[in-house]
Formats: C-alpha cells, sequence, structure tokens
C-alpha cells in the first residue's frame, strides 16, 4: 500500500494521471488494473481489492 501526498508530489501524481483526491488504484503485474476516484470504505473496498489478492 502506497499513500502519495499530491500537493509534495505533483510531478508523480500528474504521471500517475491523479485528477481526485482520494483515488484507489490497484496495480497488478506492475500494470494498473484498477482506479476508483473517490472515496472507498468498507464492503465496496474488500469488493474492490478481492480480485487481486
Amino acid at each position: 500500500m502506497l499513500k502519495l501526498d499530491t500537493e509534495q508530489h505533483r510531478q508523480t501524481a500528474a504521471a500517475l494521471q491523479i485528477q481526485s483526491i482520494p483515488t484507489l488504484c490497484v496495480y497488478q503485474g506492475g500494470q494498473l488494473a484498477f482506479r476508483q476516484p473517490g472515496a472507498v470504505f468498507g464492503p465496496q473496498l474488500e469488493a474492490v481489492v478481492a480480485p487481486f489478492l
């Protein structure tokens, strides 16, 4: 898990195409597998990440 301070690391945020805070990104094999702008909580978060575990 990684948390990025987009204020301090603007170039990285731009390279990752983060336009909304928060944004959940799941990478698999070094490739972006899922992106969800906006907050994700509880059962919805579990449902999002479960296929990648």
